[in-house]
């Protein structure tokens, strides 16, 4: 969606926010260190247009359709040769 994330730190959220990078991961329930990056993210719009950049390419380069596509591939091959 074009916006910088800054989410719980899960094992799910680490899958897919490279933190620092694409978005920030802050431990659950840490309240106001998530408030602190949002607050961060709001007063500096370089950081944040480069963070939001960053996930865009990591969400085409990890999740998009060329990524499905090798993994359908792989799988076919796979229990073609099985």
């Amino acid at each position: 969606l074009g916006v910088p994330v800054v989410a719980s730190d899960t094992p799910a959220h680490r899958t897919v926010i490279a933190n620092g990078e694409s978005g920030y991961l802050v431990d659950i329930g840490q309240r106001s260190e998530m408030a602190r990056w949002c607050l961060r993210l709001l007063e500096d719009q370089g950081l944040a247009r480069r963070m939001s950049a960053a996930a865009k390419e990591r969400a085409i380069e990890e999740f998009g359709v060329a990524p499905f596509a090798e993994q359908c591939r792989r799988l076919y091959t796979a229990e073609i040769s099985a």
